[in-house]
């Protein structure tokens, strides 16, 4: 189901943004969007099945402006899913995403947009400005890896850069012809799509302008903290599956094999303390069961592997040790 605005002829950047219960927030991301110096520009709101009034206040506004598409899901999908019903309307050559709860600067598409033609990149990335820090965060795409063919090595330490979707612009053409998609309902949906994304792209540039503001000044989630670790424990389990298979049958992924075992090595560590009880000198049956089922996920991938020197880097001797107990816990 869906709504839309009479959308333009070949838009240079499409937009998507997945919304769900932000009617308090939704008007200053929707502000942003549409004062954009851009005017090619195709803005795709998804409502992931909102039970306050942000649908309503996106289906007024798409009436107004015909830039606006408003789609709907089928059903709560979480921001993966909404992303994906976006993705299959995007009309754009490039598209980018926002988040609700955060804003833009007005000229961010038109300069990330004219800095992608300049070079004819399938990736232009930029800074994030973290209201909550008062701080630039810098892009994962750094100078070193733009405006060049990046060697194995180089594009393995891409790989391991941090770096967030929503500063970015993907050539759209790179997303269909490698069929990338979100993963539904779950934490950390967006590690594996940049993945996929990082490993087929040929070129890479940036800008140095903060243009994403990225809100995080908000209260911290509702649910308790064994809540949010089961969350996470859950979106980790399944994140290690996706790199997994994508490892197994990607030649692409293959030659850059060591940097993603070494971020398979750093899902698992994180998947293993959403298991562990910090309050607690014992270990419950349930948190022994969880261990025992993500290292028979991460073993089925590869075993051992701690000599990998991305990882040995980030890590103390005491961590592995204790992953290394993990993947020989019998029970």
């Amino acid at each position: 189901m869906f709504e839309k605005g009479d959308m333009m002829d070949n838009p240079k950047v499409s937009v998507i943004v997945p919304v769900y219960n932000v009617a308090e927030k939704i008007k200053r991301c929707a502000d942003s969007l549409l004062t954009q110096t851009l005017s090619e520009i195709e803005i795709i709101f998804v409502d992931d099945n909102s039970t306050d009034t942000s649908f309503e206040y996106l289906t007024a506004l798409a009436k107004t402006d015909d830039r606006v598409v408003v789609l709907k899901t089928k059903k709560n999908s979480g921001a993966g899913g909404a992303r994906n019903v976006g993705l299959d309307h995007v009309r754009g050559e490039y598209v980018g995403f926002v988040d609700a709860d955060d804003f833009v600067k007005n000229d961010m598409f038109a300069d990330l947009y004219k800095k992608a033609k300049e070079g004819d990149y399938d990736i232009v990335d930029s800074p994030v400005f973290s209201l909550k820090d008062d701080a630039i965060l810098e892009p994962g795409i750094k100078d070193v890896f733009c405006d060049r063919q990046l060697t194995n090595e180089q594009k393995e330490l891409l790989l391991l850069s941090d770096g967030y979707i929503v500063s970015k612009i993907f050539r759209t053409a790179l997303l269909r012809q490698n069929r990338v998609y979100f993963r539904e309902n779950v934490k950390v949906e967006d590690a594996d799509f940049l993945l996929k994304l990082i490993l087929h792209g040929d070129k890479f540039g940036n800008i140095h302008d903060p243009k994403y503001i990225y809100d995080n000044r908000g209260e911290a989630e509702s649910w308790s903290v064994k809540d949010a670790n089961e969350k996470e424990y859950t979106s980790i389990l399944k994140l290690l599956k996706e790199y997994g298979h994508i490892l197994k049958t990607d030649p692409k992924a293959r030659e850059c094999r060591s940097a993603i075992e070494a971020a398979i090595l750093h899902f698992y560590h994180v998947g293993i303390e959403c298991c562990i009880d910090q309050n607690s000198d014992t270990m419950s049956e349930e948190s022994l069961y969880k261990l025992v089922e993500i290292k028979k996920v991460k073993n089925g991938i590869f075993k051992g592997g701690y000599d990998n020197p991305y990882f040995k880097s980030v890590v103390n001797d005491a961590v592995i040790e204790f992953m290394q107990w993990v993947d020989n816990i019998k029970v």
